[in-house]
């Protein structure tokens, strides 16, 4: 092979991985499938659709969704879980708030790299999954 053609070749190659990477998620990254039409959907970035009961993508960030009519849903699951359940949200879904910031009793939240929040004793807490069911 000659120096040329190695070096379009790692050139090609090297533009492949940039491609890549430019397209892969990041940890804070915003993974909605909400049609942004429906109602519920802009309370917190990262809003999915679904169907209560239906299984839901991760419990641990971007929790929340709307199904149909516009109902809100949480993610909930097992600690460890890649995957949840989509359950109905009972409580107030507050929008993105900072973890420890003071908030009313029965509200949920989403902190800004997309975990759930819930409010605790001593403000916005991170819900490291939703467990077991139904926090809110």
């Amino acid at each position: 092979m000659s120096i040329t053609t190695t070096n379009a070749a790692l050139f090609a190659a090297a533009a492949a991985l940039a491609a890549v990477v430019a397209i892969a998620p990041t940890a804070g990254a915003d993974p909605s499938g909400c049609a942004a039409s429906k109602p519920g959907c802009s309370i917190v970035p990262g809003m999915h659709d679904g169907v209560v009961g239906q299984s839901c993508p991760t419990p641990a960030r971007f929790a929340y969704g709307v199904d149909a009519s516009g109902g809100l849903m949480e993610c909930t699951g097992l600690s460890g879980q890649q995957s949840g359940t989509w359950r109905t949200l009972h409580s107030h879904l507050a929008g993105v708030r900072p973890v420890g910031d003071p908030c009313a009793s029965g509200q949920m939240a989403q902190a800004p790299d997309g975990q759930p929040l819930w409010c605790g004793p001593t403000g916005w807490t991170v819900v490291e999954t939703m467990l077991n069911g139904s926090i809110g």
